[in-house]
């Protein structure tokens, strides 16, 4: 009989472990999403966000609305992740393509951990586009094709 007892404690004791664990995961996972849903106060101009330039190295742009004179695209990217390549190898289609009427950036989120947070990273690829007064014109927290961004480019202003 204590045999039985035993194991009923255990049985009990691991199932109310299972649910705990089940309860913290959702819970963690619904306050991600309730993050994304709520809106935030996302800064309109590139000088309410960024404080210095965005560099290939993490560095952030300071640039004034007006002073830009072209779009900018940003994308935070890391390296470990499946698919920077890809963005790397679009971001270069791009810059060449466009040359010097858009501003195109590439930035490691661990390389300016400060810079990711002012700009609420949370997914890798995160696109971030600006137009020329410092407007933001898009934040995706995808991966995008190149007609996604010529798109988002185009409202920012950038023609061919």
């Amino acid at each position: 009989m204590r045999k039985k007892t035993n194991r009923s404690v255990m049985t009990m004791g691991i199932t109310i472990l299972v649910v705990l664990l089940f309860i913290w995961h959702f819970n963690r996972r619904f306050e991600q999403l309730k993050r994304r849903a709520t809106p935030s106060a996302q800064p309109s101009s590139v000088t309410e966000q960024v404080k210095s330039p965005v560099t290939g190295t993490g560095q952030a742009d300071l640039i004034e609305p007006g002073q830009a004179k072209r779009p900018i695209l940003a994308c935070f990217c890391a390296k470990w992740r499946y698919g920077c390549d890809d963005v790397g190898k679009l971001l270069d289609k791009i810059k060449s393509r466009f040359d010097d009427k858009v501003r195109v950036r590439m930035i490691d989120p661990a390389d300016d951990p400060g810079l990711a947070k002012q700009f609420r990273i949370n997914n890798l690829p995160t696109f971030i586009i600006f137009d020329a007064q410092g407007k933001l014109v898009l934040r995706s927290e995808r991966m995008m094709t190149e007609e996604e961004l010529l798109a988002a480019l185009g409202q920012a202003g950038l023609t061919d």
